[in-house]
């Protein structure tokens, strides 16, 4: 009679099973949302993002307009469409950004700047989640 081998045999029965590939924990309406209000009104919304860096947007897109709005405002200059749009073009990033259309577009999503603490709060919460998942498949990996 054949024993199993209780090295590849799971406790109950079942043969181990592959990692499941998920999507990672994301709002890509809330990242919309910060960013939009920052173009909206970069007085009010910039200071209500506080908690948040350019790593905690999951699309890279969002990162990249976020960090450069951030950017523009630590160096004092005025946030607007058209000055964004030519920090974008001239630092070569805004075809990769999906152009001015897409960039155009954001403050259009956006019902209200006075909502922007909450987007960014979001935003936060789920760039946290990501990180936790990050560390227990480091520490699953590592046992």
């Amino acid at each position: 009679m054949n024993e199993p081998d209780l090295k590849r045999t799971r406790r109950n029965g079942q043969p181990p099973t592959r990692l499941i590939e998920r999507l990672p924990p994301h709002d890509l309406e809330a990242e919309i949302g910060v960013l939009g209000c920052i173009l909206m009104d970069s007085a009010v919304a910039i200071p209500e993002c506080d908690i948040i860096c350019a790593e905690d947007l999951y699309d890279l897109r969002h990162r990249e307009v976020f960090s450069h709005l951030l950017a523009m405002h630590d160096e004092g200059i005025p946030i607007d469409m058209l000055t964004v749009n030519s920090r974008l073009r001239d630092k070569g990033k805004i075809e990769a950004i999906g152009g001015i259309a897409y960039l155009s577009s954001l403050p259009d999503l956006v019902p209200s700047v006075h909502n922007v603490g909450q987007y960014a709060k979001i935003v936060w919460e789920k760039a946290r989640l990501r990180r936790f998942i990050r560390v227990g498949t480091d520490i699953v990996g590592k046992a």
